[in-house]
């Protein structure tokens, strides 16, 4: 219900995409919800929750065989930390540079050690330390025009007790809806990069 309230408010805002991939989609929180036409989604191994319209691809991400230039908008949402050095940052967003179409965009959601240190590391796959700024110069510096840049979004994660998002539907719509409140509970960053026409 919350990932509901999620994609809607972001496929409101950005825009509904035609072509959708998420990327390390999980148990599709977000591609599940996504009214997009055409929905695919990758991840090291299979989830039995993905609905059955998203296309489904099992693998690393950087070795996996993609159409290019081919899709309206790509999600990456708490993946960049759990890679292994900046390097990879940019061999992602070189990646998803080429399999966007032009215009396309790149939505980035992660934790912003900038307001999440202390619980940062309590994840013990939490590699690489981010903040909403060096996420940015990364877009920036792959060649993305930035589109939009929030760094206060989300609260840090749906697990902890402190700054969990709360679970019913209403409120979650109320959150979203409410941009004050990402300044107490928001610790995790948004950001939107567009592959240029």
């Amino acid at each position: 219900m919350v990932w509901e309230e999620i994609t809607n408010y972001l496929e409101r805002r950005f825009g509904v995409p035609d072509k959708v991939l998420d990327v390390a989609c999980g148990s599709g929180e977000f591609i599940n919800a996504s009214a997009a036409r055409e929905r695919w989604g990758l991840d090291v191994v299979a989830h039995s929750q993905l609905a059955a319209e998203v296309k489904f691809l099992e693998g690393n991400y950087l070795n996996l065989t993609l159409p290019d230039g081919y899709f309206n908008m790509i999600v990456m949402s708490n993946i960049l930390e759990h890679l292994g050095t900046r390097d990879m940052v940019f061999a992602f967003f070189d990646q998803a540079m080429k399999h966007l179409a032009p215009g396309g965009q790149l939505l980035i959601m992660g934790p912003n050690f900038k307001y999440s240190m202390k619980e940062y590391f309590d994840f013990a796959d939490h590699n690489l330390v981010l903040t909403d700024q060096s996420v940015g110069e990364c877009l920036v510096g792959a060649g993305y025009e930035l589109e939009a840049h929030i760094p206060r979004f989300l609260p840090y994660s749906f697990r902890s007790k402190k700054g969990k998002l709360p679970g019913a539907r209403y409120l979650t719509r109320l959150y979203l809806r409410t941009p004050i409140s990402w300044r107490v509970m928001g610790r995790q960053f948004l950001l939107v990069g567009r592959k240029p026409r």
